[in-house]
């Protein structure tokens, strides 16, 4: 057996979700893993023997919490035990890349100005029938480099984009610190039937917070590789009961927005004023214009999205026709995956030639229920 590499470790939160545990826990055996692992589990139903033996197995540690516990402090508490370097936020539902985290554990031992590092990301969906399971498809998560000298521009160039940073890898310290101050300004640690306190419990804080807060810190760094692979679907989320429902519509107009702004922006004032040597106006006025264009961008793209129109444009015309031809589709596809920027589709992954195919392939394996084998780390 491997020695524990004691640079890294995973938590993973789970909630009422153990056949997506269980998927995870059989991959991340199967890819020869050498980091210790750290289940925070809230669950309130009994955990199924096949899983409770995954969970007893080497480098995994299983912690259970009340199923009252709000979903950032159970993150508090796990992120608080961490006693490595290094840290990775994995829900139960993702698939990660183990020996993605090798290489961005060892550029963040020599690089101590970078703070956080990730890699290529998607969405993926299945099409269950029966027996029957299927990937309908898969989309790319843009994530970015954030290599700008001063915070300012940093969390200026994060705030254009919104992109996912939660699931990065991180210094321990630094989400340590990071999770101290959303717990000091009452994001995600106040019962959302709390009325005593104005400061609305919202997932979207809470993962806003995190992401401005390391850009702050220091610089973040795309890695060329596949990180992550995250599943779209209905249903019971890792965190809680119930499902997050909230979208930006909503957080925006809800009553407690304002005071949980104004909150969030002094936090982030305070921590650039730090950083950069401003003053707390200047720093505010850098806040300030970073969040409304980034806002305003967000609001605009999921307008379009949702009440733009819809079918009677010139390409929605020729989808319309493309399903009435056989073999079109199919045909786009593969020539769409060997065009830049579409890297990540299924296509792209499943052909043996795509720089990121060794990777994929156990994740693949996992999702569709087949054996994987235990071929170490993927080597390319």
């Amino acid at each position: 057996m491997a020695e524990s590499d004691t640079r890294l470790t995973i938590l993973v939160t789970t909630y009422n979700r153990y056949p997506f545990l269980l998927r995870l826990l059989r991959y991340y055996r199967a890819t020869g893993a050498v980091f210790p692992l750290m289940v925070l589990d809230s669950s309130s139903e009994a955990m199924p023997h096949e899983v409770e033996g995954c969970c007893q197995g080497p480098r995994v540690t299983r912690i259970t919490y009340e199923t009252t516990i709000l979903p950032t402090q159970k993150l508090y508490d796990g992120v608080r035990r961490v006693r490595t370097p290094y840290v990775v936020l994995w829900d139960d539902d993702d698939l990660m890349v183990p020996r993605t985290f090798e290489v961005g554990v060892s550029l963040l031992d020599v690089r101590p100005d970078v703070r956080v590092v990730h890699g290529a990301t998607g969405h993926f969906q299945m099409d269950v029938a029966g027996e029957t399971r299927a990937i309908v498809g898969i989309l790319r998560e843009p994530q970015k480099d954030f290599p700008e000298e001063t915070a300012s521009a940093r969390l200026l160039h994060y705030l254009r984009s919104w992109t996912a940073m939660f699931h990065s890898l991180h210094r321990t310290q630094d989400l340590q610190e990071i999770f101290a101050q959303c717990r000091a300004m009452g994001f995600g640690f106040i019962p959302p039937g709390d009325v005593s306190h104005r400061i609305h419990r919202s997932d979207l804080w809470v993962e806003l917070t995190v992401a401005c807060l390391s850009v702050i810190q220091g610089k973040v760094q795309r890695l060329p590789d596949l990180f992550m692979l995250r599943e779209r679907h209905a249903g019971v989320d890792s965190w809680e009961e119930s499902s997050r429902n909230c979208d930006l519509f909503d957080w925006m107009t809800s009553p407690s927005f304002h005071s949980a702004y104004e909150t969030f922006c002094a936090c982030l004032s305070q921590a650039l004023a730090r950083q950069d040597g401003l003053s707390l106006g200047e720093a505010r006025a850098v806040v300030k214009q970073g969040f409304w264009s980034g806002l305003g961008r967000a609001l605009t793209n999921k307008w379009s999205v949702r009440y733009g129109p819809q079918g009677d444009d010139a390409i929605a015309r020729w989808r319309q026709a493309a399903r009435r031809l056989p073999g079109l589709r199919t045909a786009w596809r593969q020539v769409r995956s060997c065009l830049p920027g579409h890297e990540l589709s299924l296509e792209a992954l499943l052909r043996p030639a795509s720089r990121y195919h060794a990777d994929f392939m156990p994740m693949y394996r996992a999702i569709m229920g087949e054996p994987i084998d235990g071929n170490g780390r993927h080597g390319r």
